[in-house]
């Protein structure tokens, strides 16, 4: 049951009551106290299970992380040692002769075209006389649209750099390829 009085100030506002309560009925202050304790344990044990499960998920993100950080420096090791074989290998057999005997086939194709990677898959290989440091042009409708260089010959396929586009376009599949003499260079 509560008690008060209100109040008026100067400029004649109702202040706030001033309130005395008293309980209605006494609780046995130990028993209140018995579910407080236990409730309090409860949700401290709550909580540390809860912290050690996040401190467990921080180090395994951690551990990922540190994972992912080393898989990243060997992807870009490895990504550098490829690129400074390709500059190596473009050292090495930029004098390499393109005659018209070496190519059987006047009609060279390309087969697929990746423009993020400046590489060109084309349908000649080893079996047709294409070896690495190969210069090629890109002719789309009578125009070449691309230069390129052989930097990796299997059988029957090769992949190619674009070294230097036209207006036309990146090349794509079906465009014609000719074999680029060393003195158009």
């Amino acid at each position: 049951v509560g008690w008060g009085w209100w109040t008026r100030g100067r400029n004649g506002s109702l202040k706030v009551p001033v309130m005395h309560l008293e309980p209605l009925s006494q609780p046995s202050k130990t028993a209140g106290t018995t579910v407080d304790a236990k409730e309090a344990r409860l949700a401290a044990v709550a909580l540390a299970e809860q912290n050690a499960l996040l401190k467990q998920q921080a180090e395994d993100l951690e551990t990922q992380v540190h994972h992912l950080t080393e898989s990243l420096a060997s992807v870009r090791a490895e990504a550098d040692a490829f690129k400074a074989r390709l500059e190596q290998a473009e050292l090495d057999m930029g004098n390499v002769p393109v005659s018209d005997a070496v190519l059987p086939r006047e009609n060279l194709a390309v087969v697929d075209a990746n423009p993020s990677l400046r590489m060109v898959v084309l349908d000649a290989g080893t079996a047709n006389g294409i070896r690495p440091g190969m210069a090629f042009e890109v002719v789309r409708d009578r125009s070449v649209i691309a230069e390129m260089r052989v930097v990796d010959v299997r059988r029957r396929v090769c992949g190619a750099v674009v070294e230097e586009l036209g207006g036309s376009g990146f090349p794509g599949r079906g465009d014609r390829v000719i074999a680029r003499k060393q003195s158009d260079r």
